[in-house]
């Protein structure tokens, strides 16, 4: 019975993350239970690439110039995890 509901969450387009957090329980014991019921998972997300280069570069330019993630975050407008992101993009562009 378990499994089913879990199966028909999941099928409805829940995401593990939101089954686990409406159940009080961590992700992989969903996505285990998941992949014990038979259920053919779904592909995970890929982050996609920023669309707005420009801006990508204004944030590697500020943290040339110094500025802390933070302070660049509230420069653009931006979390300061967004900003790690752009900035990790960079980082692997170069490699």
């Amino acid at each position: 019975m378990m499994y089913q509901k879990l199966r028909e969450l999941y099928e409805a387009g829940k995401t593990i993350d939101e089954i686990a957090n409406e159940w009080e329980v961590s992700p992989s014991y969903i996505y285990l239970r998941l992949k014990k019921s038979g259920v053919t998972m779904r592909p995970k997300r890929v982050r996609p690439k920023p669309k707005n280069e420009e801006l990508q570069n204004k944030i590697i330019q500020l943290r040339e110039q110094g500025l802390s993630q933070r302070k660049i975050a509230e420069t653009v407008g931006f979390s300061r995890s967004k900003v790690q992101y752009y900035l990790n993009l960079n980082q692997k562009s170069k490699i």
